[in-house]
């Protein structure tokens, strides 16, 4: 018998919520992408100073589950998963919320510890990027955590979550006064740098043990960073667009200089992500920096491809 199935995936992070929708064929799994949504919810916000869910986050949170189910049932998906990462992680009042979704849509959110989700990101890169070969460093930037990954060529050596991530950030050090170039701003950003460093600080041993020559970065900052960094030079500009740390460092610069309101004016910059991108900018800086990498290319995949791989092994062997 032909082995056929609908899988959906939903993946709720700090800044926003992704769910696609796939068909699986066959035992080798090939799979055809049916639908694709995202939502920037900024689920995360006020989280991190707080340590808990607004009222109004938990609201856009249940009214796109909602949405997700109604879709699921028009695709006919009857194998949906939804995961949620660093803001519900963190948040005393997350349960509540998982619960409510539960009663009101029938779906499950399972929250996955960092671990976790640094282990799943490789998966879903290390699987789709056959090319990859030599020492090198995965990181992941998300809203209000960082997942890295050691590899040698497509194999995951050591894998770790730090809780570092660019609203994280800039909830915890850059106010609404630091909007505009100054005193201020360059006080907060030093302050920033400061406990970035402290926190990679024990990654030194890691760059001595593995050695990684270059990052392969994945997910919205990375992304990001390399539509501003690269040029658009067609179709070929898609396949994992690189960048130069010393690109970046220039970036920050100007970024520092410049008031927020003037970021609209930076080629490829999306506007929701404003506020954003220069404490995402900073945290991949220091990484590079205190690892001594100099070279970054970005990656289509991630956390939900790996969520996908892992659920299509389950079925595959029930």
């Amino acid at each position: 018998m032909l082995f056929r199935m609908r899988i959906g995936i939903i993946d709720l992070g700090t800044n926003s919520v992704r769910f696609a929708i796939y068909e699986i064929k066959g035992q080798g799994g090939l799979r055809q992408s049916l639908y694709r949504e995202k939502i920037m919810l900024r689920p995360g916000q006020a989280v991190f100073t707080t340590g808990l869910l607004t009222s109004g986050s938990a609201t856009k949170i249940l009214k796109a589950f909602r949405h997700f189910a109604s879709v699921a049932r028009k695709y006919k998906v009857w194998n949906l998963g939804a995961y949620a990462t660093s803001a519900l992680r963190e948040a005393a009042n997350s349960d509540r919320l998982v619960q409510k979704v539960a009663r009101e849509t029938g779906i499950e959110i399972k929250i996955i510890s960092g671990q976790r989700e640094a282990e799943l990101i490789a998966l879903g890169i290390l699987q789709h990027e056959p090319s990859l070969s030599g020492r090198h460093l995965l990181v992941d930037i998300g809203g209000g955590s960082t997942e890295l990954s050691f590899c040698l060529g497509r194999k995951a050596l050591k894998s770790l979550s730090l809780d570092l991530g660019a609203q994280r950030l800039a909830q915890m050090f850059l106010k609404p006064e630091h909007m505009q170039p100054g005193v201020q701003r360059d006080r907060a950003l030093k302050k920033m740098r400061r406990h970035i460093q402290k926190k990679l600080a024990p990654l030194k041993r890691d760059q001595k043990r593995f050695g990684p020559r270059r990052v392969v970065g994945s997910s919205g900052t990375l992304k990001a960073l390399a539509r501003i960094l690269t040029p658009p030079l067609g179709p070929r500009s898609l396949k994992r667009p690189r960048f130069s740390q010393k690109q970046l460092s220039e970036l920050v610069e100007e970024l520092q200089l410049k008031p927020q309101s003037q970021y609209g004016q930076i080629r490829g910059l999306e506007l929701k992500r404003r506020d954003l991108i220069l404490p995402g900018a900073v945290l991949l800086e220091e990484i590079l920096l205190q690892l001594k990498i100099s070279k970054v290319e970005t990656t289509e995949f991630s956390l939900r491809e790996g969520l996908l791989i892992e659920r299509i092994n389950q079925e595959l062997q029930s």
